[in-house]
């Protein structure tokens, strides 16, 4: 399994497992998002699919 799709399930499982429902509570929680922001609007999509 490729590293991106292993990183995607691992974010997806975070999510689920202390149900956040924000960008910010993801980055707090699982430090996604915090570095140059490029991912965010990934993060969005994972929420808005209903990952959290």
């Amino acid at each position: 399994m490729p590293a991106s799709v292993s990183g995607l399930r691992t974010l997806e499982a975070g999510i689920r497992e202390h149900r956040l429902t924000s960008v910010e509570a993801i980055g707090k929680r699982l430090k996604a998002g915090t570095n140059c922001g490029s991912c965010v609007p990934e993060l969005r999509q994972l929420l808005a699919e209903g990952a959290g």
